[in-house]
């Protein structure tokens, strides 16, 4: 059955930015949906506080102006569908007239320990064109991965047009697995005397939640804090990190906690805040906001926290040459196609796994070769590249990936991580200055020569014959990544 979360919420009021202003406090109670009895020592939250429902399910919170409950139960429980099978209504409904009384109900549901999701960056559409583009593409990939559970849209649905959240939200609801969603700063209201979230709430309720998966406890956080009158920051307001102190309380040491936020962690203000919160957890952070795939360990007092900025379905804004299909190119400044990530839990450890929209999942990196291409002879960061030079654009790889180049039988070579802008970002950096790009119905590709966090570099063994050469390339990390790539190159 085709079902799309709506982050377990229910809204008596779709108004304020969910500050505890005004409060008053409102009883709930969470049931079992089969018998309607209550159930107790379930984690309830009104975005601040995090209570245990009591005896017989009861739990009273206050709540602000858009008086917002919300669940998170464990696992084995998980909020009955409501509303609709299409859009379930996944949270506290009103019970009685009085506006006092609101009800959760809960039905068991298969736990297993292993499962996969997609972390989606910045799909960012403008327009209906660029709607039709992403369900060209991203909606009519990840519809048929059968190896997917849920979807984590990353924020940035829409690109400053609210109007347009309400169909990009029904295109998430055609997924056949639950997505859930992240608020960005494109998906802003931005009007006189309104909450800059309040078209998000429309249709996604709340930008703060969290939810369990198995062994894994998901923290969605709004991250994107108003600066001015209409500008913004990372920053997490004093509300956010008393939710994640408070939600963290009811959550297994063990636990695989994953953090999902628009901003990423590197560029919020006070990271250190919620760095601090995480201490001593097996933490992952995911995140988007740069159209660039890029990996970073952040120091805690015993080990790191990896966070993964997970790249973007839009790429460069949906720019670029369009394909025979009429969809462009868009590659991203670090020389990454259009992605998403596809992330793999197995108890409390994971894997990542770069997908390239439309790319075979084999496709994990570019190789280039120095003298191949008679074109670069013309292209800035390239034409001065001595011959027979490697170069291994890795997508999902970053500085602590080691990287081997074996061709054909001989001892494999180790390649040194490099600050070098990607070839194909130069290439097309060099084909715009000469105004080959764009072409007529394409739009410019607004690419900087800036060096990208993932590339490596090697010399082809001098003493190769005449003919087809087999490369292998092989990457592999600490932090959960791995690829192994081959490709054939012809020498003279």
């Amino acid at each position: 059955m085709k079902t799309f979360v709506s982050f377990l919420f229910v809204l008596l009021a779709l108004c304020g930015d969910g500050l505890l202003v005004q409060a008053q406090t409102v009883r709930a109670r969470v049931i079992s949906n089969r018998s309607g009895k209550g159930l107790r020592n379930i984690p309830v939250s009104n975005g601040d506080t995090v209570v245990l429902s009591g005896r017989k399910g009861y739990v009273e919170l206050p709540v602000g102006v858009e008086k917002v409950l919300f669940a998170i139960p464990p696992s084995d429980l998980q909020p009955a569908s409501i509303q609709s099978a299409m859009l379930p209504q996944q949270g506290f409904i009103q019970t009685s007239n009085d506006a006092q009384d609101f009800i959760l109900p809960l039905e068991k549901t298969k736990v297993e320990s292993d499962f996969r999701f997609a972390a989606i960056g910045d799909v960012q559409v403008d327009d209906a064109q660029q709607l039709q583009y992403a369900a060209q593409t991203l909606s009519s990939e990840i519809q048929d991965r059968p190896l997917i559970d849920f979807a984590l849209f990353m924020g940035d649905l829409v690109n400053d047009d609210p109007l347009l959240l309400d169909d990009f939200s029904q295109l998430m609801q055609q997924l056949p697995y639950p997505a859930w969603a992240v608020f960005g700063n494109h998906d802003r209201t931005i009007a006189e005397n309104q909450s800059r979230t309040s078209d998000y709430k429309q249709h996604f309720l709340t930008p703060t939640y969290a939810f369990n998966r198995s062994k894994a406890h998901f923290i969605v956080i709004n991250n994107v804090y108003p600066k001015g009158k209409f500008g913004y920051e990372g920053l997490y307001d004093a509300q956010q990190l008393r939710f994640v102190e408070q939600s963290l309380r009811f959550v297994d040491a063990d636990r695989l906690i994953v953090l999902a936020q628009h901003i990423p962690l590197l560029h919020t203000r006070n990271k250190e805040a919620m760095i601090e919160l995480l201490e001593g957890r097996n933490v992952l952070v995911l995140s988007g906001h740069t159209h660039t795939l890029l990996r970073h360990l952040h120091p805690v007092k015993k080990g790191r926290i990896q966070e993964l900025v997970v790249g973007a379905v839009s790429g460069s804004w949906w720019t670029g040459e369009k394909d025979v299909f009429g969809i462009p190119a868009a590659l991203m400044s670090c020389g990454s196609p259009r992605n998403y990530m596809e992330i793999s839990v197995q108890d409390t450890a994971y894997t990542i796994t770069y997908k390239g929209v439309g790319l075979d999942p084999g496709r994990q990196m570019d190789l280039w070769i120095a003298g191949a291409d008679s074109t670069d002879r013309h292209v800035p960061d390239l034409d001065s590249i001595a011959p027979g030079t490697v170069l291994a654009n890795v997508y999902a790889g970053f500085s602590e990936t080691v990287v081997w180049m074996q061709v054909d039988q001989q001892e494999p070579i180790r390649m040194q991580h490099v600050p070098r802008v990607a070839p194909l970002v130069a290439r097309i950096a060099a084909f715009n200055k000469d105004d080959v790009y764009p072409t007529k119905h394409s739009r410019r590709l607004p690419l900087r020569s800036r060096p990208s966090p993932h590339i490596w570099q090697a010399k082809l063994p001098q003493d190769l014959s005449s003919g087809w050469h087999l490369i292998r390339i092989k990457a592999k990390d600490a932090y959960g990544f791995s690829a192994d790539q081959t490709t054939r190159v012809f020498v003279p």
